[in-house]
């Protein structure tokens, strides 16, 4: 039959054996594992070859690698059946081989633990110094890569701002210079913004109001009426001239036409024109002698000039042309007029538009001389002018069926305005102080 009593004596010692033993193994594999844990940590920072092993810091002498007591201290005793051998050792040899087989002092007590706790004390506090020590050599990593950041965006910032700065004053480039004193050019487009701004806006709202007044009285014109008139503008020679002239769009170009019918279609109330008159308006315009004649273009010429303040000089000059010297070249030499630097060369002369029309003489040398000739000298300024003719381009007048809706159009424009002038007028002003104006700012 079984013992079921209690266990003492050597069953007491076979358990705290057990405990020691569990103790051993825990803090075997908690320093394996911390180990391997510095390891992998020194691997990262290149501090250990990944084929060796680090060095340990918890356990560095073996601390808590104790000597595990023997497993056959705590096996079973023989069973009570068998037969005792025949021995002669004495009770007092035999309890001094079996001390240390059962971890127990000869009083049958557990050893005392207390050295192992306190090793286990410095371990941990060792421990614990290295990974303060850790945890400040990774602040200090991280405030050395804050510093790094804080170091570049500063340098970005700077190339930032000289770059802008570099832009602002390629963009702040001179417009002029008065007298050495420099202008530069913000200061000339806000300049422009406020006077040159002003004045575009009061034309753009006077054309906005001019559209509104004809299309309140009914005479806005229809869009067959506006493609009618850009037909008859494209169909002129020298529209494509207008056109660079102007720098006009096909919708600045649509604007302008609509505004123009628009204008005639409020002024020209009720006004008509006979063939009489048109015919008449038609002889007066292209008169030579008109300066302001519509259809007629007078003869222009370019001439070269040398102006010399007495007669020896003239003379001097002209035995110099004689000898076949280059008209330019002695205009260089010779010219008291600024033109002088350039040749001689003087802009286009258009008969009697001109103030040489106040000189009937030059004007008449001039006009008479075919390209390449070369006048005598006249009388010019207190002093006398030797004229050359580079080219010449003859009047032109055009017919009447070229120009006749044309005629027409300015015609009735003309008597719309001695007519209806001061009644349009009135009711036009009457409109623009019952209009209102708003002021709209961009989001």
């Amino acid at each position: 039959m079984p013992d079921l009593s209690p266990m003492t004596g050597d069953g007491q010692d076979s358990a705290a054996s057990d405990r020691v033993n569990a103790n051993a193994e825990f803090w075997t594999e908690w320093e394996t594992k911390r180990e391997e844990q510095l390891r992998q940590r020194a691997i990262e920072r290149g501090e250990l070859p990944p084929d060796e092993p680090a060095p340990r810091a918890g356990n560095r002498f073996g601390l808590f690698r104790r000597a595990r007591v023997p497993q056959d201290a705590s096996a079973a005793p023989e069973s009570a059946t068998a037969e005792p051998a025949v021995s002669t050792e004495t009770e007092d040899d035999r309890s001094a081989q079996e001390a240390p087989r059962t971890g127990a002092d000869a009083t049958g007590s557990v050893p005392d633990q207390s050295g192992y706790w306190t090793e286990w004390n410095v371990n941990r506090r060792e421990q614990s110094a290295l990974d303060q020590q850790e945890s400040k050599l990774n602040l200090g990593r991280t405030r050395r890569r804050f510093v790094l950041l804080g170091i570049l965006l500063f340098i970005v910032g700077i190339g930032i701002g000289a770059g802008g700065a570099y832009w602002r004053f390629r963009e702040d480039r001179l417009a002029i210079a008065v007298n050495g004193k420099p202008i530069s050019q913000s200061e000339y487009v806000r300049l422009l913004e406020i006077d040159g701004g002003v004045r575009a806006l009061n034309r753009i709202i006077m054309q906005e109001e001019v559209l509104q007044y004809a299309a309140k009285n009914g005479m806005l014109p229809k869009p067959e009426q506006i493609k009618a008139r850009i037909s008859e503008m494209k169909s002129r020679p020298d529209f494509s001239a207008y056109l660079s002239q102007t720098r006009q769009t096909a919708a600045d170009l649509e604007r302008t036409v609509r505004l123009q019918l628009a204008t005639e279609a409020v002024t020209t109330q009720g006004v008509q024109v006979s063939d009489a008159e048109l015919f008449a308006f038609y002889r007066a315009n292209t008169d030579p002698a008109n300066r302001s004649s519509l259809y007629c273009t007078p003869t222009v010429a370019t001439v070269r000039a040398i102006v010399l303040p007495t007669r020896e000089q003239v003379d001097q000059v002209q035995r110099e042309l004689s000898l076949g010297v280059p008209f330019d070249a002695v205009a260089r030499k010779y010219s008291h007029d600024p033109s002088g630097a350039q040749g001689g060369e003087l802009p286009p002369i258009t008969q009697g538009r001109t103030k040489l029309a106040q000189l009937p003489s030059v004007e008449t040398a001039i006009f008479s001389l075919a390209p390449g000739q070369m006048s005598a000298a006249v009388p010019y300024q207190r002093g006398w002018a030797i004229f050359r003719c580079e080219s010449r381009t003859p009047a032109t007048t055009k017919p009447f069926d070229a120009v006749k809706e044309d005629c027409r159009r300015e015609l009735m424009m003309r008597k719309g305005l001695a007519g209806n002038g001061q009644r349009v007028s009135s009711e036009f002003q009457d409109f623009q102080k019952r209009s209102s104006l708003i002021l709209l700012r961009s989001p």
